[in-house]
């Protein structure tokens, strides 16, 4: 399906611009957005039990991505504000 949309100004280079910085076209980065609205506002729909299945759901997605975990340091008060003597 086609769809046109008549964009303000200031919307269209906001959407040219975060296009180009994810290295995608506009219709990837659109259908995306689009997308992502979609199913958020079909999670509203949803029971605490159903909500919380979705989220593990969603974080084990990110399990395959290979990110390194952050030891208990890296996120303890001090190593975060130690450069501002906090």
């Amino acid at each position: 399906m086609a769809i046109v949309l008549n964009l303000p100004p200031q919307a269209e280079r906001e959407f040219l611009a975060e296009a180009r910085a994810r290295g995608v076209s506009v219709d990837e980065l659109l259908l995306d957005v689009l997308l992502t609205r979609q199913s958020v506002s079909s999670m509203a729909n949803l029971s605490p039990e159903e909500w919380v299945a979705e989220f593990r759901n969603w974080v084990g997605s990110h399990s395959a991505d290979g990110l390194p975990l952050l030891s208990d340091d890296a996120i303890s008060r001090d190593s975060i504000y130690r450069d501002r003597g906090l």
